[in-house]
């Protein structure tokens, strides 16, 4: 972005991936339901328009049942 900020934009099929951060992340759904779990901690539900957020070196496990849509935010 002109600003400086980073982004990326993405779907994920049906599945469950685990990625490892390197930076941090803000995770937006755009469209579906991502099933996530950071750092190990209990699964969360997480519909269009709500995001969360993965500091530097964390990671985090996501479930997705049919197509979602994504806006991701590094930091």
């Amino acid at each position: 972005m002109p600003n400086g900020v980073r982004k990326s934009v993405g779907v994920v099929l049906s599945s469950t991936l685990r990625f490892d951060i390197s930076t941090k992340e803000i995770m937006e759904v755009v469209d579906g339901t991502a099933f996530v779990s950071i750092k190990g901690a209990p699964e969360q539900e997480c519909n269009a328009g709500q995001s969360w957020e993965v500091e530097k070196g964390g990671y985090f496990i996501i479930r997705a049942e049919q197509p979602l849509h994504y806006v991701c935010r590094f930091e």
